[in-house]
């Protein structure tokens, strides 16, 4: 074999580094992206907990709020007490009494609210969560956006998207220990769920502009 004379190999080597290079490079998922929402402020009252395990309820509203504060752009995030609808439980009586968005409009500023319940969670590998929540928007009681839906690791397109959500967020604190925490950690499980919840209410939302 005739070698490669000095002159080719200088411009060869750049080449096969360039290829070499192009054929060790990972594909990094784009990160979702912030939405414009048509509101100031959502409040969101804290979830009604029916399951059997004392704050879990609690936790999930905090995420939620957290994953849609993040992921708008000029909307303000608030949590208010369930005090603001008195005794009345939406998802029991099937309606949202006209006196509840007036004070949530008129206390808290509100130009829609979120309202919701979690029916129940198992913490238990693999976990699951079933919620139900409503967008109720102050001024005339529209509700734009509504789901009653259950997350059942279990399910293999449920673990697929934990896994998409994981490539997503890689280097941040959630993600830091793989995807397999996931499916061994209730918290962790909580924050996946509010990510995909808040995901489809935004969607949603662009989707009617």
């Amino acid at each position: 074999m005739n070698p490669i004379p000095h002159a080719a190999s200088s411009k060869l080597m750049p080449a096969l580094l360039c290829l070499a290079l192009a054929g060790c490079a990972t594909h990094v998922p784009p990160r979702v992206q912030k939405c414009p929402m048509p509101y100031a402020r959502v409040a969101i009252v804290e979830f009604a907990d029916r399951s059997p395990y004392p704050g879990t309820a609690e936790q999930f509203t905090q995420m939620l709020r957290d994953t849609l504060a993040e992921r708008t752009t000029t909307t303000d995030v608030v949590i208010v007490p369930r005090a603001v609808f008195g005794d009345d439980d939406p998802f029991l009586s099937g309606r949202i009494s006209v006196d509840s968005l007036v004070r949530a409009r008129r206390d808290y500023l509100a130009d829609a609210v979120i309202v919701g319940s979690l029916d129940s969670i198992n913490p238990y590998r693999p976990p699951s969560i079933h919620l139900s929540l409503k967008l109720v928007e102050t001024a005339g009681g529209t509700v734009p956006f509504e789901v009653s839906d259950g997350w059942d690791a279990g399910d293999s397109q449920v673990r697929k998207d934990i896994q998409t959500y994981y490539e997503r967020n890689i280097g941040k604190d959630d993600c830091r220990l793989g995807p397999d925490i996931f499916l061994i950690a209730p918290h962790y499980y909580m924050r996946f769920v509010a990510d995909q919840v808040v995901g489809s209410l935004t969607a949603r939302l662009a989707s009617l502009r």
